[in-house]
This record gives structure tokens, sequence and C-alpha cells, in this order.
């Protein structure tokens, strides 16, 4: 019964569109230090949901059933690691970590169900890492796109190093022209996740931003930042920006403004010159066809 739920679940985080708004687990993020107790909490907001489970999905694993629970007060037990779970009320169900080690790095997740079925519904999760190492600030460097990639394939991709940090605990945030993009902006194309070539000491990740080249040469800047975890769970941010100033052949804003203005004036010259021949062959075909008539009549 346990790993049928276990493989449900797993089925289901990973599965878009099911993650749904009747959980919610707190924080999102948080480093903390070996030995240093602390606590998660998942709130419910649909009671008509009551039975709840914490879940820890490891780095490359699957989910793990730690506890459940079907109403207040009431909490089962399914693993033999330093944790605790307390159901005070109907919405609430903490997971405590007594002792925190490195093993216990992991994703927690909290869901929801009714009693009477099996379809479960999952928070987003909190990613926890339990510091091992130092913490070291994040680089953050942008790369602009190629020139070569602007005039061939007329597109303009930015893309984002951010290498040599840890713990991994960070969120990538776009901005263009001022203005934040969306989490799920489909311009935006990130790595899964951090990758560590030095036994986890340190980690890097690419993310990448691909803007139309009349969007990019369009553009006054581009920023990517960076909230680094780095204990607790408030973030410290960190970033690079870069200012447009030109498109593949050297332009400047000014020219592109010109360039663009030209552009539309010839556009308005072409459809009057259309409209024009239109009329005159109008005409043309009016008088041919009343001389023609004319002449057999």
């Amino acid at each position: 019964m346990i790993r049928a739920e276990c493989r449900l679940a797993f089925l289901l985080i990973l599965v878009p569109g099911i993650l749904a708004t009747y959980v919610e687990v707190s924080p999102s993020y948080l480093s903390i230090g070996a030995g240093e107790k602390t606590q998660l909490t998942c709130t419910l907001s649909n009671t008509g949901y009551p039975f709840m489970s914490w879940y820890r999905q490891r780095s490359n694993g699957a989910l793990e059933l730690l506890f459940t629970s079907a109403a207040q007060g009431s909490v089962s037990n399914y693993t033999s690691d330093s944790y605790t779970a307390r159901r005070p009320s109907n919405t609430l169900f903490s997971l405590e970590l007594n002792k925190p080690s490195p093993s216990q790095s992991a994703v927690y997740f909290c869901s929801c169900k009714d009693t009477g079925l099996r379809e479960a519904y999952f928070g987003t999760g909190t990613k926890l890492v339990v510091l091992e190492h130092d913490v070291q600030a994040p680089t953050v460097t942008l790369l602009r796109p190629s020139r070569r990639e602007v005039a061939e394939k007329k597109r303009a991709t930015v893309v984002c190093l951010i290498t040599r940090f840890y713990p991994e605990n960070i969120e990538i945030q776009w901005v263009l022209n001022d203005e934040k993009l969306q989490a799920k902006d489909p311009r935006v194309q990130s790595d899964p996740e951090p990758v560590s070539e030095d036994g986890n000491k340190t980690f890097s990740i690419t993310t990448r931003l691909q803007l139309e080249a009349y969007e990019w040469a369009m553009s006054a800047n581009v920023m990517c930042n960076v909230l680094h975890y780095q204990k607790g769970e408030e973030a410290k941010s960190y970033q690079d920006k870069i200012d447009v100033r030109e498109v593949p052949c050297g332009i400047s804003n000014e020219q592109k403004m010109l360039s663009m203005g030209t552009g539309i004036l010839t556009y308005l010259v072409l459809i009057c010159k259309s409209i024009l021949y239109a009329v005159i062959a109008s005409v043309l075909a009016m008088k041919a066809k009343t001389s023609h008539s004319k002449r057999f009549d």
C-alpha cells in the first residue's frame, strides 16, 4: 500500500498541472547548519482533502514517504530518521528536523487528498540544504548574443553564467527593460539543476534568454539577477547587467529609430504606389473595354 502510494505521488510530482494550491509549504528555500533544529510547515487551504502526507526527495531519487495524518492529532510515522511530525490543527501539518545532517538535504513535499480517493495534490515543496562546506557567493556573468546569430538566425540568445556558489539553493530572475520576467516565460531556458565538479563544494548553472533579433535591437537593458539562500530562508542578491546599445551592424539606438522610421515610410510609399497602379490599371481596362464595344457596335 505504501509503495503504491509513493509511486502514485512520484508520478503526480512529475506531471505538470497536478500541483495545486490546496497545500502550501514554507519556506521555499532553506539552508541550515548541521545539527541546527528546524521546522517546515504545511498549510491546508481546502479542508475537503484532510488526509496529509510528508515526503522527501533526495537529488535524483524517488519520493520517500515520511509521515501521514488523517486528522488533527493523528500522525503515522514511516521513517526511522530523526524527524518529528505534528498535526496541531486540521489545517497545519509540521515537519521537524531534530538533528539535521547533510544526508537529509533534499526537497520536502507535502500533499493532501480525500481519505476516500487515491488522487493526491502537492505543494511546490521546500528545498533544504544542510551545510557541509563554507558558503561561497555566486559569480554572475552575462554574455551578449553573437552578431552572427542575430544576422543569420534573426534571434539573440543572452547567456547568464552563474558559477562557484555554495549552497546550491538559488533562484534565477531575468529582467528585461527593467521589468521582471515571469518564472515560466517561454523565452527563458535554464539547466534543470546546478552541477558540481569538485565534490559538491561549489556549484554552477547556466540560463539563457532568447529574443527575436528585432526585440533585442530595441531593448534598453537586460539583467540576470540571482537570489542565493546562504543561511536560513533569507537570500542575498547578485546580478550582472548589460546595456543594449548596438545591433550586429554597429548601428546606434538613434540610427535604429531612424531606420525604423525610414522603413515605415518606405512601406507606406509602396502601399500608395500599389493603390495608384491599381487605379491606373482599372482606368485603362475601362477605356479598352469601351473602345472594344464601340468598334463592334
